[in-house]
């Protein structure tokens, strides 16, 4: 004979650790989206021909931290704004610059709040409005439209936010999502994500008022941001603007010679009309 009393009370304590789990989540998602390291203010960077960058942001007490790399060849007036992804800091990151120094261009790759050496809360909001701070100091020197938005992994949703506020020269993304919520759905099935995220990063949104060319990697063999997410996302662009590296994963797309021949041929195309 069933004990009615006893599931009663079985499913209850299910309801209340399910509820307790996804309060623990919303507490906490900073520490399960992003995996900063700290770099100590006096970190000595190994890398050649950049120069070290405070961003003053709407903090007064805080600054974000950045790497200005330099061309070799000469000055340039052109310059990539690059978002990068979840992991590291710029001690690691600063080694994807010579993908664009070696075309000509500088590059400006900025570490968010609680990565490396930039200070300060961590938030949607704030990666937003941090992000706008960049592209202003950027524009006391580059012209606007000479400046050319990338974003990686997490950083694509900050990327396509950034240019559909302004009007930079083009927009590139390597292993976007189509929006940061159908992601983690995608990945914890089980959890409320439209209730509990705090990080929902509405890239298709976003992209629909970005008005200059707009240029999509990605990876077939991507588990961390399956390949279906930026094709999903690419809809709204030409088809020819959505590069595919078969076999690629999340981490090694910049190894594939087409990937490398196709960011070439992007960096040196003039803009014309929106997403041509």
């Amino acid at each position: 004979m069933l004990d009615f009393k006893k599931m009663f009370y079985i499913f209850i304590s299910i309801v209340f650790l399910y509820i307790f789990v996804c309060v623990l989540v919303y507490i906490f998602q900073e520490r399960l989206i992003f995996f900063p390291t700290y770099l100590d203010k006096n970190y000595q960077f190994r890398f050649k021909n950049c120069e070290e960058i405070y961003i003053k942001n709407n903090n007064e007490n805080d600054k974000l931290h950045a790497l200005l790399f330099r061309n070799k060849q000469k000055k340039s007036e052109k310059v990539v704004l690059y978002f990068h992804g979840n992991g590291g800091s710029l001690d690691s990151w600063g080694n994807v610059a010579t993908d664009f120094t070696n075309q000509g261009y500088d590059i400006l790759i900025v570490d968010y709040r609680t990565y490396g050496k930039s200070r300060g809360k961590i938030s949607q909001k704030n990666l937003f409005d941090d992000a706008k701070s960049c592209f202003e100091f950027l524009k006391n020197e580059y012209k606007e439209n000479n400046i050319t938005i990338f974003g990686r992994s997490i950083g694509t949703g900050i990327a396509t936010y950034l240019a559909s506020e302004t009007k930079p020269e083009r927009l590139i993304l390597e292993t976007p999502y189509y929006n940061f919520q159908s992601l983690i759905a995608h990945h914890v099935p089980f959890l409320p994500v439209f209730l509990i995220l705090r990080y929902p990063f509405s890239s298709h949104q976003y992209i629909k008022k970005v008005n200059c060319p707009i240029y999509i990697f990605h990876g077939t063999e991507d588990k961390t941001i399956p390949y279906q997410f930026g094709k999903q996302l690419a809809n709204s662009i030409p088809k020819e603007n959505f590069i595919t590296i078969a076999q690629g994963t999340h981490n090694d797309l910049s190894t594939f010679p087409m990937y490398q021949q196709k960011l070439k041929e992007i960096l040196h195309h003039s803009k014309q009309n929106k997403n041509e």
